[in-house]
C-alpha cells in the first residue's frame, strides 16, 4: 500500500503533475464539493481516476440525475460491484442512512482504500468489502431484500452477472451499470434483453462537463478546469438503467 502512494508521491505521471498544479490553484479539498455525495470525506489518491474530478463533482456528472433516482429508492441493499476506492459504496453508505452497503472489488488496494474511506466517513458499520463477485454471492446478496440497487463496473463482467436465472433478485432490483462493449460486442442490447419484461431500460453515453462548468463553479480558468475532467472514454463504454415497472418511474 506504501509503496502505492509514494511512487504516486516521488515519480507521478504527467497526468498527476498536471493535477497537482490545478490542487495549488483551488486549495485541495479534503471532501466532495459537488453532486449527489457532496461533503463526503476523500481520499487523498483516487484508483485509476484523477482525484480532482472526484472532489470538485466533475466525476461521471452526467450519472447524477439517476444517482438521485437511486438514493431516492431508499434501498435497504446496495451492491457496489467494482469499487475502486469507494466513491459510489460510500457515497450510497452517507446518502442513505438506513441502507446495508456490499463493495466488490478483486484489486486488494481497491479494498483496503474503500475500507479506509468507509471509516473517514464513519460508514464501516453498514459497508461490507470483499473481493471477487460470483453469482452466487451476489444472488444471496438480493434475496432477502426488499428494494436493492446494483451499481456495476467491472470491466466486462456485467455480462456474466448481470442474469436473472443465476441471481432472480435482480428482477426487482435499481441496476445502474456502466457497459463495455469495447470488450464484450453487442453487449447491451443483449442485457436489454435480459430485463425488458421486468424493467424499464434507460441508456445513457457518456459527456464530460465543459471545463467553463467546473471554471465557473470555482472560479478559475478554463485552461486550469481541464485538470479537473477525466480523458474521454472508450468507444463503447456507456451506461444503462434499469427500473422494474414497479418502481415510480417519477
Amino acid at each position: 500500500m506504501l509503496g502505492w502512494k509514494l511512487k504516486r508521491l516521488l515519480a507521478p505521471s504527467a497526468s498527476e503533475r498536471a493535477e497537482r498544479s490545478f490542487f495549488r490553484i483551488i486549495g485541495k479539498p479534503n471532501r466532495v464539493l459537488y453532486g449527489p455525495f457532496a461533503g463526503m470525506k476523500y481520499v487523498q489518491f483516487a484508483y485509476g481516476q484523477r482525484t480532482s474530478s472526484k472532489t470538485v463533482g466533475s466525476y461521471e456528472s452526467e450519472l447524477f440525475p439517476w444517482l438521485d433516482r437511486l438514493v431516492a429508492a431508499e434501498p435497504d441493499v446496495v451492491v457496489d460491484i467494482g469499487t475502486a476506492e469507494g466513491f459510489y459504496a460510500v457515497g450510497m453508505a452517507l446518502a442513505v442512512p438506513g441502507a446495508q452497503v456490499i463493495g466488490y472489488d478483486l484489486v486488494p488496494l481497491c479494498q483496503h482504500q474503500t475500507r479506509k474511506l468507509a471509516a473517514r466517513n464513519g460508514v464501516e458499520s453498514r459497508l461490507e468489502v470483499r473481493g471477487r463477485c460470483e453469482s452466487a454471492a451476489l444472488a444471496a446478496d438480493l434475496d432477502t431484500a426488499s428494494c436493492p440497487v446494483v451499481i456495476c463496473d467491472c470491466e466486462g463482467g456485467e455480462d456474466t452477472l448481470l442474469r436473472p436465472e443465476s441471481a432472480p433478485g435482480l428482477r426487482k432490483a435499481l441496476i445502474l451499470v456502466e457497459v463495455h462493449e469495447h470488450l464484450v460486442p453487442g453487449l447491451g442490447k443483449s442485457l436489454a434483453s435480459r430485463f425488458e419484461q421486468t424493467h424499464r431500460v434507460e441508456r445513457l453515453e457518456p459527456s464530460a462537463p465543459a471545463p467553463a462548468e467546473i471554471a465557473r463553479r470555482l472560479n478559475i480558468s478554463e485552461t486550469q478546469a481541464k485538470y479537473a475532467v477525466e480523458p474521454p472514454r472508450p468507444a463503447g463504454n456507456f451506461w444503462m438503467l434499469f427500473t422494474p415497472h414497479s418502481f415510480n418511474h417519477d
